[in-house]
């Protein structure tokens, strides 16, 4: 903007600069939220898919067409179909089942097993802390991914024995990031105060440090659901998880990673799906983490 007075150019023209940062920073802003809502909405969507699989699979996803193996997609069968002649969207959908409920049981597990313990070694300390530390290091001393091999080795190669490994490897992860955490609590001025109005130890856990260590522990959980996931699809991959006919989506990327080279879309399509829903977690997590905590307000 110019007008006939040079000096009030000058005046002018730092202020719509500013103007023009405050609107991108505004904007800025605004993009994470945006990116959140539409995390929020494909991760109901999917979780929808899985509940009412059933109604929305246009095919059984066990029945074979042999006559027509690696077939791209059609009409019939908008992804395509497998190895075996099955319908690829109708496996996909069915296998959200088992890739949602494998890493919900691992999770619901961990956190009920690991959170006490975390507070425990956190808030007793001592010996105590030492034992439980001590516990956690001997399984962090191991890959997980190896120690959940050599456990689905020794039990059997089963979802469920795949989802007790990767339960066995994350009750310390959970554990651990309470610790953490509740050790950082403990030393603020407000858990003296308690202290000193003579409040117990558990009402204090209960009623004090455990609020305000919900978000770290929501974030941390959204984003270990992800991780679980991954796991479970690792190990199905490898052979070690769902066995036919049960479906889940690391084990059809196992059976078209066979074919890969005559159809990419059995490959394609479940790789998608998990990556449609590991990738909105992380940013949900992100999000949860962002919590401006003074304010009460999400960024």
């Amino acid at each position: 903007m110019t007008t006939t007075n040079p000096e009030l150019d000058v005046l002018l023209e730092p202020a719509e600069d500013l103007r023009h940062k405050r609107y991108g920073s505004r904007f800025l802003r605004g993009l994470p939220k945006v990116v959140v809502g539409i995390s929020i909405v494909l991760l109901m969507v999917i979780v929808v898919c899985a509940i009412f699989a059933p109604l929305l699979a246009p095919h059984n996803p066990n029945t074979p067409d042999l006559l027509n193996p690696y077939a791209g997609p059609s009409a019939a069968h908008p992804f395509g179909q497998d190895s075996a002649g099955r319908d690829i969207l109708s496996r996909i959908l069915y296998g959200a089942r088992l890739s949602l409920l494998g890493p919900t049981i691992v999770i619901l597990i961990a956190f009920v097993v690991g959170v006490p313990f975390g507070f425990a070694a956190a808030y007793i300390g001592g010996w105590t802390d030492i034992g439980i530390s001590r516990v956690f290091d001997l399984i962090f001393a191991f890959p997980a991914l190896l120690l959940a091999i050599v456990i689905v080795a020794t039990f059997g190669t089963s979802f469920y024995s795949a989802v007790f490994a990767v339960t066995v490897t994350y009750i310390p992860l959970m554990g651990r990031v309470v610790r953490s955490t509740c050790l950082v609590e403990r030393q603020k001025p407000y858990v003296e105060a308690c202290r000193l109005q003579g409040f117990g130890a558990w009402r204090i856990l209960v009623r004090h440090v455990a609020p305000n260590i919900g978000r770290i522990l929501v974030s941390q959980t959204t984003l270990y659901f992800a991780y679980a996931l991954l796991d479970l699809a690792a190990l199905s991959f490898l052979g070690l998880g769902a066995q036919p006919p049960q479906i889940d989506w690391g084990s059809m990327l196992e059976n078209a990673n066979q074919g890969v080279f005559q159809s990419v879309t059995g490959v394609i399509f479940p790789a998608a799906a998990i990556i449609l829903l590991v990738v909105p977690l992380n940013f949900v997590a992100d999000w949860i983490l962002e919590y401006n905590r003074g304010r009460g307000e999400f960024r």
